[in-house]
C-alpha cells in the first residue's frame, strides 16, 4: 500500500506521475482529475499574497492548515470514535507550527498525541508561531517529547502508534537547515519510522525528498524514506 500521502491538496493524493501526464503532476484517486502541483517558491508567493492581499495572517494561516492536516489524519484512522495513539515528528519552521495546531485538534478529538520537535531544546530559537502553538497545546494536556524521550516511550519492536504525522521537513524548510546535531537526530527518527509499522502521512512532502524535485536529498541514508 502506499503509505505516504500529501497534504497540500488532499488527503487521498497519491504520489504517482500520471500516464503521459508532466512530470509533478497528481492523481486525486477520487475523481481521477489531474491535479496541478506548484514549487515551493510559488507556495511561498501564494501565502504571502494571501496575506498582503487578502488580509489572512499567519495565525490564521497556521489554525487552517493544523485543521486541515488534522482533518486528514482522522480520515486514515480504522475508527475515529475510539481512541489512537498519534505520534506528530516536527522542527521549528512554519510547517511544524501547523503540525502542532493538528496535534490540538486530534487531541480535542480524544486521541492520544505525542509531539516531538526537533531541537526543541534550543528554546530561544523557536519561531513564534511555532512557541505560540507549543504553548497552547501543553495548555490542554498535551505532551511534548524530545527525540530521546520519544525513542524510549515507543521502542520499535513494541511499537503500538496507530500514526505518524510526519512534519520534519517541508517547503520552507530543508535538512541542511538543520543543526549538526540535530541532522543526526533527523536520521534517527527517519529511521525509526521506516522500521515501524504505522500508517504515515506526510505534511508538505515526505521528509527527505526534495521539495523542488521529488528525489532524495542530501544523503543516500534518505533513500528508505516515510
Amino acid at each position: 500500500r502506499d503509505r505516504t500521502r500529501s497534504l497540500k491538496s488532499t488527503s487521498t493524493v497519491g504520489h504517482s506521475a500520471l500516464p503521459n501526464q508532466p512530470p509533478g503532476t497528481l492523481k486525486l484517486t477520487t475523481t481521477n482529475r489531474t491535479c496541478p502541483t506548484v514549487s515551493p517558491l510559488q507556495m511561498l508567493e501564494v501565502e504571502q499574497l494571501a496575506m498582503t492581499e487578502y488580509g489572512l495572517t499567519e495565525d490564521m494561516m497556521v489554525e487552517n492548515a493544523g485543521r486541515g492536516i488534522a482533518e486528514a489524519a482522522v480520515t486514515q484512522l480504522q475508527d475515529d470514535a475510539t481512541t489512537a495513539t498519534v505520534v506528530i515528528l516536527t522542527s521549528n519552521h512554519r510547517t511544524g507550527a501547523r503540525a502542532i495546531s493538528a496535534a490540538r485538534h486530534l487531541r480535542n478529538r480524544g486521541h492520544r498525541v505525542n509531539v516531538c520537535l526537533l531541537g526543541i531544546e534550543h528554546d530561544a530559537e523557536l519561531l513564534e508561531s511555532c512557541r505560540k502553538q507549543l504553548e497552547i497545546f501543553r495548555k490542554i494536556g498535551g505532551q511534548v517529547l524530545k527525540w530521546e524521550e520519544l525513542a524510549a516511550q515507543f521502542p520499535t519492536s513494541d511499537l503500538t502508534v496507530d500514526l505518524i504525522i510526519d512534519a520534519l521537513f517541508g517547503i520552507h524548510f530543508s535538512f541542511d537547515d538543520l543543526r549538526t546535531d540535530s541532522q543526526a537526530s533527523a536520521f534517527e527518527m527517519i529511521s525509526w519510522v521506516n522500521r515501524s509499522n504505522a500508517d504515515v502521512i506526510s505534511v508538505d512532502i515526505p521528509s527527505g525528498l526534495s521539495a523542488f524535485t521529488g528525489e532524495c536529498a542530501s544523503s543516500p541514508q534518505y533513500k528508505q524514506n516515510f
